[in-house]
């Protein structure tokens, strides 16, 4: 499973890095309109995953502007294992039994 969160973290730089490039020499035609469009709605997701998920971050420890940064940019790709690792600690199996799952 951690294959998988790493690839979607290089897909969420990839598509920030897509956005911002956008912004700075903008795409031809209606796509400067649709990766703004993405841009946006990708913005407003990250900021209220932050505001929901920030209580539960810092339960477990993840504090500070760094988890902010990683929220924003990797959204569910960086808290979700953080959040099942947490949960699976809390359901009593000591921490190697839950980094083998």
């Amino acid at each position: 499973m951690t294959f998988f969160y790493k690839v979607g973290q290089i897909l969420c730089i990839a598509i920030w890095a897509t956005a911002i490039y956008n912004l700075l020499l903008p795409f031809p035609g209606i796509w400067y309109t649709i990766a703004l469009y993405f841009l946006i709605i990708m913005v407003v997701i990250h900021l209220a995953e932050w505001l929901v998920l920030r209580r539960r971050l810092d339960q477990l420890g993840c504090q500070g502007g760094g988890t902010f940064l990683k929220v924003f940019i990797f959204g569910f790709f960086w808290w979700l294992p953080i959040l099942l690792e947490g949960r699976k600690n809390a359901d009593g199996l000591n921490p190697a039994e839950a980094a083998n799952d």
